[in-house]
């Protein structure tokens, strides 16, 4: 009997503290229950409705639930997701709420979590479109950055060839600019550095002065070259074929085409290099035949510190006769003495009347005389023009270029200094 007594009383122990330990647990599940429940909120997107849990911390630190601190962190991480979706912004520590829910589940499992896994999903499934989304738009930018860098590219490219297209299509078109030009290039080089006579004859003399001895005379579109500057009275210093002298630097031109003299061979001196020059009557020097010396001109330099430089020359070629004798209005004139008239003898008479009329007479006679002795003088000039004429010849030597000698001579050996020597 005592026996079976404390074994009901054992067994009543035992109720007690068994239902002392199930009672708490069942009133903490169903706590918990309610509270996850309770502080859920559903939002609808796209045709689902999401759960937001949000358990208040001091709810759960009063049910004594070890896992607290993930429950909490877990709601945290989760509240700050739905504010970046709904900035449509990107979601971060995804893998962090994941981790924190299964720890959640794992110590207490009386929470509701798979509210916390909805949620988590709803948020992962969006972070991926959007992360997709992103790398699309990211290949697009780059697709388009390296098109527009291909079309950048292609255009320089483009232009570039444009660029050297033209460039070898000018040179071709220099090359054949040159090569139909290449005659004036070598005109125009040949007249580098020379002047052009000016007028029908410019004399070429020993000083820089108008009464200087000539040396000789220079034809129009003659070739020269400055050796001076020009001075105060105009002249310069110049080299002609294998003279040197001076002239009047206002009667050259630096250009062929700046030449008025009416009848110049213009063209011919353009394509020629073109010296005519002759050398006045009385000379004792004479090209054709070699005879006697090259005239010599005063220096600039010497006729600058030597006052009496043009007498000293002038003295120097009378001595030894090599001044010419020079007929032009510029130049010293040979003065011709007047021939002698006749003498008019009169014979005294008685008659004075008579005397005059004899007078008279002889003195018509003698006028008479000299007229025809006038007009004989002019004949025999005028016979003697004719026969210097035609002394004349027109050299007939044919030059390089097809076209034949202009040069006229006038001597009496009519012989071309340039090509009968």
């Amino acid at each position: 009997m005592k026996k079976t007594v404390l074994l009901l009383l054992f067994q009543l122990f035992v109720f007690i503290l068994l239902a002392q330990d199930i009672l708490p647990a069942d009133h903490k599940r169903v706590k918990k229950g309610q509270l996850s429940y309770d502080y859920t909120e559903y939002t609808m997107h796209e045709g689902f409705n999401i759960p937001a849990m949000r358990v208040p911390d001091k709810e759960i630190y009063a049910v004594k639930s070890p896992a607290a601190a993930f429950l909490i962190r877990t709601q945290n991480l989760l509240q700050e997701a739905k504010i970046a979706h709904e900035n449509q912004r990107e979601i971060l520590k995804l893998d962090d709420i994941q981790h924190n829910i299964t720890q959640v589940k794992a110590l207490d499992g009386y929470w509701e979590a798979k509210f916390l896994e909805l949620e988590y999903q709803f948020y992962a499934d969006y972070e991926k479109k959007r992360y997709e989304r992103e790398v699309v738009a990211v290949q697009k930018a780059t697709a388009a950055r390296q098109k527009q860098t291909q079309r950048r590219a292609d255009s320089l490219n483009l232009l570039f060839i444009t660029e050297n297209q033209l460039a070898d299509s000018l040179e071709r078109a220099r090359v054949a600019y040159l090569a139909t030009r290449k005659d004036s290039i070598i005109r125009v080089d040949r007249y580098a550095g020379y002047h052009f006579v000016n007028v029908k004859s410019l004399d070429l003399r020993a000083a820089p002065s108008s009464n200087a001895p000539l040396i000789v005379s220079v034809r129009a579109c003659s070739y020269l070259q400055k050796l001076s500057q020009p001075d105060a009275n105009g002249y310069v210093f110049v080299e002609v074929s294998d003279y040197k002298g001076y002239v009047l630097n206002g009667l050259l031109v630096d250009n062929l085409n700046k030449i008025a003299v009416a009848g110049a061979d213009v063209k011919f001196a353009r394509e020629n290099y073109f010296v005519s020059i002759y050398v006045p009557a009385g000379s004792t020097y004479d090209p054709l035949r070699q005879q006697g010396d090259i005239p010599k001109a005063i220096s600039p330099d010497e006729y600058r510190n030597n006052p009496n430089a043009l007498s000293e020359l002038v003295a120097k070629l009378e001595r030894e006769n090599k001044l010419p004798k020079e007929k032009k209005n510029n130049n010293p004139v040979a003065v011709k003495e007047p021939e002698p008239r006749p003498e008019i003898r009169i014979t005294p008479t008685e008659n004075p009347v008579a005397q005059s009329t004899n007078q008279i007479s002889k003195s018509e006679n003698l006028t008479t005389q000299s007229e025809n002795r006038t007009v004989k003088s002019e004949n025999n000039d005028t016979k003697k023009k004719k026969t210097t004429h035609s002394n004349r010849k027109q050299c007939t030597i044919l030059l390089p270029d097809g076209i034949r000698c202009p040069n006229v001579t006038t001597s009496n050996s009519c012989r071309c200094y340039l090509h009968d020597n």
